[in-house]
């Protein structure tokens, strides 16, 4: 999937990420999506991995909660809360990763 600000995929991950304070108030929706994860708040370049692990865990939970509380996103058929923190997770621990890697496994277990 591209990263497009028409996309509700992408509007939903644009703001739960401000919700969640992980990008800054400045950054726009057509830019946000070719940030890395080690660019989110969550994400400490000095830390561990364990410790950017554990950030990263918390923040797939958020995530999910924040989807679907305030997004009104539902789960694909095949899909549920671990296997979405999980999917997620994984994106979110590699450093490399973009917002843009991130929605499209969103869009692969979300329905919005």
């Amino acid at each position: 999937m591209v990263w497009t600000e028409s996309s509700d995929v992408c509007i939903s991950i644009y703001g739960t990420l401000q919700t969640l304070h992980q990008i800054d108030a400045q950054t726009t929706i057509d830019t946000t999506g070719l940030l890395r994860m080690q660019d989110l708040q969550f994400y400490n370049t000095t830390a561990s991995g364990d410790i950017n692990n554990a950030n990263a865990l918390a923040l797939a939970k958020l995530i999910d909660v924040t989807l679907a509380n305030s997004f009104a996103a539902s789960y694909q058929s095949n899909t549920d809360t671990n296997e979405a923190i999980s999917r997620m997770l994984t994106i979110l621990q590699d450093a490399g990763k973009t917002v843009e890697n991130l929605s499209d496994t969103v869009a692969t277990l979300y329905i919005f």
